[in-house]
C-alpha cells in the first residue's frame, strides 16, 4: 500500500455493518451516518477500496491491539501524531 491522501480531523461515515452489528435501525439520512472524533485527529488514507483502508486514531484507546477493528489500522494519539508527521502523499506501507 502506499499514502494516497492524508487528512486533518477526519469524519468518519458509519457503514451499514455498524448498525447491523449494533442492532441500531439504519439511517434514513447520509448526514445521519456521519460522525466526527471516532478517527482521531489525523488519517491517512491507504486505498484498498472500496471502502478502502486507513491508518487512523481512536477514541476507545483501551481496545487499540485487540481483534476489534474492520481492516483499518488504529493507533494511539502520540504514535499517529509521529506517522502523521513522517509520511508524506506516496510512502510507502507494508503490512505484515
Amino acid at each position: 500500500f502506499y499514502v494516497r491522501g492524508r487528512r486533518q480531523n477526519p469524519l468518519w461515515t458509519a457503514p451499514d455493518w455498524e448498525y447491523i452489528e449494533s442492532g441500531e435501525p439504519m439511517p434514513r439520512n447520509y448526514e445521519d451516518r456521519v460522525q466526527s472524533g471516532m478517527l482521531g485527529e489525523y488519517a491517512l488514507d491507504l486505498g484498498g477500496g472500496p471502502p478502502g483502508y486507513m491508518i487512523h486514531g481512536t477514541i476507545y484507546t483501551r481496545l487499540l491491539g485487540r481483534n476489534v477493528s474492520h481492516g483499518c489500522i488504529r493507533v494511539g494519539k502520540e504514535d499517529l501524531r509521529v506517522l502523521w508527521k513522517k509520511m508524506p502523499t506516496g510512502s510507502t506501507v507494508f503490512m505484515y
